[in-house]
């Protein structure tokens, strides 16, 4: 098949989706059709053909004219690959594609892990130390003054910010997500339209 007639096909099962969509009944022989589209191929037929007379311009030549088969042709033949979940990149790959893209998605997800884990880990233990530090403070100098000022700016010092060091998540999470993404993205262009 050509491009142009791919093309043209392609654009057709475009605003034949949306027609479809556009009615209780049509979205209903559309989701029969992305589930089964061998078993569906009748009852799309038979809803074009009932609803022929609300045809967009783009179709009505076909619908008008006698040419449903066509319509139900270009939509079972498979040169539109229908997805309903929007991952037919993923569906259409195969081989070297296929593993390369769930590599690369391993590595972007891990990449997330390691760099969410220090912010994480910031959150619920910034400044741990510091409560206990303050209390032995105050219990040292219970009255307000220079001594309880320095107390707390020490405990401050030696006890405020984060317990851990957040240095080699970071770049490391960082990384990760940057290789996750340059290898699914040679796997995307591995993947060869139909």
């Amino acid at each position: 098949m050509s491009n142009t007639s791919t093309d043209e096909a392609r654009y057709a099962w475009e605003v034949m989706k949306h027609w479809l969509a556009s009615s209780p009944d049509g979205k209903l022989v559309l989701d029969a059709y992305a589930k089964d589209p061998k078993a569906a191929a009748g009852a799309l037929d038979s809803w074009l053909r009932s609803h022929a007379d609300q045809a967009p311009p783009q179709l009505a030549t076909y619908v008008q004219g006698g040419q449903v088969g066509k319509l139900v042709n270009i939509a079972h033949a498979g040169v539109v690959s229908f997805d309903a979940s929007g991952a037919s990149w993923f569906i259409n790959s195969r081989g070297l594609a296929r593993v390369l893209l769930v590599l690369g998605t391993a590595l972007a997800l891990a990449g997330f892990g390691f760099f969410g884990y220090p912010i994480v880990k910031a959150a619920s233990s910034f400044n741990s130390g510091l409560s206990e530090a303050e209390q032995r403070c105050h219990e040292l100098f219970p009255q307000p003054g220079f001594d309880l000022s320095k107390c707390l700016q020490t405990a401050n010092s030696q006890f405020g910010g984060a317990d851990f060091e957040v240095a080699p998540w970071l770049p490391l999470g960082a990384g990760l997500m940057f290789a996750g993404m340059v290898v699914s993205f040679i796997g995307m262009s591995l993947i060869r339209s139909r």
